[in-house]
């Protein structure tokens, strides 16, 4: 798993996985299209220095959700096998040709415009072959708790396993999929379809 921007702290709870980091940029550059472009660029030279076959998880927390999905999809347009981009705390609104999995804090905004009437059908547009969303507990801005990191690495590990038993992910992730826990241990599961 390339991750970019943080979030490292599933490392210790993802055990089926080697994690590799990579700094987002954020606070050492402006985030013009043009950098974002070119730090994507040396990441993908790097990774395929390490793996040139793939297939690659490319994921990325916050900013580095940006720098991930530019690395994705160049990725993809060298002819690699990108199994699964997915994104900690940041949604894109922008089409994507691959599978992709949001992971979204429980105080993000995102999450109630999911479910506003039609969100369902834009987002199987934007991402025709598969797209998934998870809440984690937590919020924006903290370091993740080690509870946030254990359900985050949890749902991490489990849409990776989906991916590996389907080659394409089953009809239920092209719904949204609302989990959310509380931060008290106490666990609440609503699903929504």
């Amino acid at each position: 798993i390339y991750l970019c921007g943080g979030g490292m702290e599933i490392s210790a709870y993802v055990n089926s996985y080697q994690i590799l980091g990579m700094n987002s940029g954020f606070g050492l550059m402006v985030f013009s299209d043009e950098n974002i472009q070119a730090l994507a660029k040396q990441y993908v030279t790097e990774i395929l220095l390490q793996d040139a076959n793939g297939p690659f998880r490319i994921g990325g927390y916050c900013s580095g959700g940006i720098i991930a999905y530019a690395m994705a999809k160049q990725l993809k347009a060298l002819g690699k096998k990108v199994e699964l981009l997915f994104l900690i705390d940041q949604f894109i609104t922008q089409p994507y040709s691959g599978k992709i999995a949001f992971f979204l804090f429980q105080n993000n905004n995102v999450l109630t415009d999911l479910q506003q009437p039609g969100s369902n059908k834009l987002l199987r547009n934007l991402f025709p072959q598969g797209w998934s969303v998870d809440t984690i507990p937590g919020k924006h801005g903290t370091e993740l708790s080690s509870n946030s990191a254990m359900v985050l690495s949890e749902r991490i590990s489990a849409r990776l396993a989906i991916n590996k038993k389907h080659n394409s992910l089953p009809q239920a992730a092209f719904q949204v999929q609302w989990q959310f826990l509380s931060i008290e241990n106490k666990e609440t599961h609503v699903t929504l379809t």
